[in-house]
């Protein structure tokens, strides 16, 4: 039962940060060879982590949405254009 546990957890961890392919990332890292950060383009309780190019959607903790100033989950109020997009 335990190995029925763990497997199960682990494909829903793998499944949450599966890469989608409408998301654009940029083709490269950036110039210091770090993961570049973006706003999901249509929710702002999520953000997109890029790796060479291959995009992985990762979500804000619950109450909190991405500003993209910080590339940073963040309050709702601290992101005025996102303050209507979280849960």
């Amino acid at each position: 039962m335990k190995v029925f546990v763990i497997v199960f957890l682990g494909i829903i961890a793998c499944a949450s940060s599966l890469p989608f392919a409408d998301i654009e990332c940029p083709p490269v890292d950036d110039e210091h060879g770090q993961a570049v950060v973006v706003p999901h383009p249509s929710d702002c309780s999520f953000y997109v982590i890029c790796t060479q190019g291959v995009p992985v959607v990762r979500p804000c903790s619950e109450g909190l949405v991405f500003n993209p100033e910080t590339s940073t989950c963040d309050w709702p109020h601290n992101v005025p254009e996102c303050s209507g997009n979280s849960d």
